[in-house]
C-alpha cells in the first residue's frame, strides 16, 4: 500500500471515529435538552421534567455525567449504564403520563420526555453498536492501542 492510500485510510478511519463520537455526545446533549423539555401536557398546561425535583432532573445530571467519559473516550460501559437508567426513567415515565387522565382533559407525554427515551436508546446502541471496528484496522493498531480499542 502506498503513502496516499495509508493516509486516505487513516482519514477514513479518523472521519469513522470522530462520527461515533459525535453520535454518543450528541446523544447525549438530547438527553439533557429533553429532560429541561415539557414531559407532561394536560390540557393547556405544559409541566418540564426538572421542576420540583422531578424525573428531569436525575436524567439531566445523567446526561450531563455522561459527557465526560464521552469526551475523554473512556469508561464505555459506565456510559451505558446511564444511558440505561435514562431510558428506565423515561420508560416509566412515559407509562405514567399514558396512564394518568385528568377528569377533564387527557394527559399526553411532551416533547421532551419523548426526546429523553430516544436519545437514551441511541446513546444505549452507540455503547454496543458506536465501539465496532472493522479486523483489519484492529490488527493494523499498535500492541497497546488494541487494548483501547
Amino acid at each position: 500500500m502506498d503513502a496516499q492510500t495509508q493516509s486516505v485510510a487513516a482519514e477514513t478511519g479518523r472521519g469513522a471515529l470522530d462520527a461515533k463520537l459525535a453520535w454518543g455526545l450528541l446523544s447525549a446533549l438530547a438527553i439533557a435538552v429533553g429532560s429541561i423539555g415539557t414531559w407532561v401536557t394536560v390540557g393547556p398546561i405544559s409541566l418540564g421534567g426538572t421542576g420540583d425535583g422531578r424525573d428531569g432532573t436525575i436524567t439531566l445530571v445523567l446526561a450531563l455525567i455522561a459527557l465526560v467519559p464521552l469526551a475523554l473516550r473512556r469508561l464505555r460501559p459506565l456510559v451505558g449504564v446511564l444511558a440505561a437508567i435514562c431510558l428506565l426513567i423515561g420508560i416509566v415515565d412515559t407509562i405514567d403520563v399514558g396512564s394518568n387522565d385528568v377528569a377533564i382533559f387527557e394527559a399526553s407525554v411532551g416533547w421532551g420526555l419523548w426526546l429523553v427515551d430516544a436519545a437514551a436508546i441511541s446513546l444505549l446502541l452507540w455503547t454496543f453498536l458506536g465501539r465496532s471496528r472493522r479486523p483489519a484496522e484492529a490488527e493494523a493498531a499498535p500492541a497497546g492501542v488494541r487494548s483501547a480499542l
